[in-house]
């Protein structure tokens, strides 16, 4: 039979690598993100921005003076 320490020390170290992989994962998307806006400009890049902070698309319209 398994301790009930070594199984919390299990689950632990399962803690721990989850909260890596989100770290990971969210390194990931904002490098993702910067490269992406590097590579555009203007209205695009503010549109881009609008969505990544989940605007409406009529929030993001009001804003860049479009119908």
């Amino acid at each position: 039979m398994i301790g009930i320490e070594h199984v919390l020390r299990i689950a632990n170290v399962l803690v721990d690598e989850v909260a890596d992989l989100q770290a990971i994962k969210e390194d990931y998307i904002r490098l993702k993100e910067q490269l992406f806006s590097s590579q555009i400009t203007g209205d695009k890049r503010q549109f881009f921005e609008f969505t990544l902070n989940q605007c409406s698309v009529r929030e993001t319209a009001k804003v860049l003076y479009k119908e």
